[in-house]
């Protein structure tokens, strides 16, 4: 056998564990010319397939996003949840602004945060420490009391329904006397400036220094049997 030959029973022998099964009388290089087209096919198919799949994943995947955003809508909008929902979604809201003003009257070392429930405050000036807010002082939780309280008042109108509802003047009963000096005179400078934005603040106190600073007080004197009220101007 002729070295051509040779070389020729091994190519067909190889065509042959290929796939590649010429026709009787179809020349070799014809029959493997149309194998590897139809590989190139295959890949081609093969290819549009696993895009296929790709695409089908990446929607099953937003798909199942979608149904978990849905099955949690209809847990909180269960009779039983909906409320609670509401409730916490303004509770966060107002703890938001009362956390801004409440920084600025402690002098950057407190801000509140609101957790299934409970007002809890974070202290920076001791590493971050989160703790409940009933575990302040008596200053202190003057100080975070009146931060929600104006919080409230910044943010009624975007809590009210159907009309625009606003708080206009605010009343503080006591609390006054647990304030130290530099402190009654950060909560006596913060009620000034809301006064100078329009807010009618109205205090309710027996303490001297706070009283001083309000330009028009009521002072009710006990005399005998009865009560003086007399108004005192700056």
């Amino acid at each position: 056998m002729s070295e051509r030959d040779r070389r020729q029973t091994e190519l067909v022998a190889q065509t042959e564990q290929a796939g590649v099964h010429p026709e009787p009388a179809q020349p070799l290089s014809e029959a493997m010319f149309a194998a590897a087209q139809r590989a190139a096919d295959d890949v081609e198919r093969i290819d549009e397939q696993l895009a296929k799949i790709v695409e089908l994943h990446s929607s099953a995947a937003a798909l199942t996003a979608e149904a978990a955003v849905a099955d949690e809508l209809a847990r909180l909008l269960r009779a039983d949840q909906f409320e609670q929902w509401l409730l916490d979604d303004v509770m966060t809201l107002l703890v938001e602004g009362a956390t801004t003003t409440l920084m600025e009257l402690s002098g950057n070392q407190f801000s509140l945060t609101y957790d299934d429930g409970d007002f809890m405050v974070i202290d920076h000036k001791n590493a971050d420490q989160v703790r409940q807010a009933k575990t302040l002082s008596g200053g202190e939780t003057f100080l975070a009391s009146l931060s929600l309280a104006l919080s409230l008042a910044d943010q009624l109108a975007s809590f009210a329904t159907g009309k625009t509802v606003t708080l206009d003047a605010l009343f503080l009963d006591e609390g006054f006397g647990s304030l130290d000096a530099d402190t009654l005179d950060v909560v006596a400078s913060a009620i000034e400036d809301l006064g100078s934005r329009g807010r009618m603040v109205g205090l309710i106190s027996h303490v001297p220094e706070l009283a001083d600073r309000v330009p028009v007080r009521f002072e009710v004197r006990k005399i005998a049997n009865a009560s003086h009220i007399e108004k005192v101007l700056q």
